[in-house]
């Protein structure tokens, strides 16, 4: 054995390999599926109870309010999480701070969850951004989500619909506003990939359900058979939430 061998080996013996938790930093024993320790692990903002349409946290009934007075139309959408501290920070560390390597951590999140609820699709397709918000970003965050459902052998498609319109970043605009900023926004690419087609759209954070709701609109259009979501983090902005669904 040379030398070099010799001496990595009993560097690895005497060093405990820096792994640290992606939400607080701290030192863990060894990089996990999720890389977080178990003290944020265990104050993860969960959803347990959800609305049956949307997937917001709700705190009774069935249904939240906002899908109450408009039904979204895919046939329904999950949320891991609750888009809060420290969910928020991630994703925006993500998104805007260039760390892609929490996409492999984040993107599990999502994988795990699909499995726990048996969900079942043909394919899956990530949210598009338009050309123009990918060559400033450089890369689609979602995309980077979605790669570790190649790992359980679902098909993540990227070429089945299209942004063709750049729209406005929708951080401060209302719930009406962003129904309306991305109306006409999206298109199917291929038609024949779709129709009668059981398609999963998944997105970083659903917020009012907008975008989702427009892709879901073409797909459906495309006669696709049926829709549904699945994002990393829901809004709390329609918690509005504990009205009891009536007998």
């Amino acid at each position: 054995m040379k030398i070099k061998e010799k001496l990595g080996k009993l560097f690895n013996c005497l060093f405990v390999n820096d792994y640290k938790c992606i939400i607080c930093n701290r030192e863990i024993q060894k990089d996990s599926r999720y890389s977080i320790c178990q003290h944020c692990f265990d104050n993860l903002p969960t959803i347990t109870k959800s609305c049956s349409k949307c997937g917001a946290r709700i705190v009774s009934g069935k249904i939240c309010l906002n899908c109450k007075t408009t039904l979204p139309l895919i046939e329904k959408s999950y949320a891991v999480f609750e888009y809060i501290s420290p969910i928020t920070n991630l994703v925006y560390r993500l998104k805007f701070n260039n760390e892609r390597y929490l996409a492999k951590y984040l993107g599990n999140f999502l994988v795990d969850y699909y499995k726990n609820k048996k969900l079942k699709v043909d394919y899956i397709i990530p949210v598009p951004l338009n050309f123009i918000r990918l060559k400033e970003r450089k890369f689609n965050q979602v995309e980077l989500l979605c790669e570790n459902f190649k790992d359980i052998n679902v098909e993540v498609k990227c070429n089945v619909v299209e942004r063709i319109v750049n729209t406005p970043h929708q951080t401060t605009l209302t719930r009406e506003q962003r129904l309306k900023n991305v109306k006409g926004a999206f298109r199917v690419i291929d038609k024949a990939l779709v129709k009668d087609k059981t398609i999963l759209i998944v997105d970083d954070v659903y917020t009012t359900g907008a975008t989702i709701n427009e892709i879901a609109e073409v797909l459906y259009n495309a006669k696709a058979k049926k829709v549904y979501a699945l994002t990393l983090a829901h809004t709390t902005d329609n918690r509005i939430l504990n009205v009891k669904e009536s007998k």
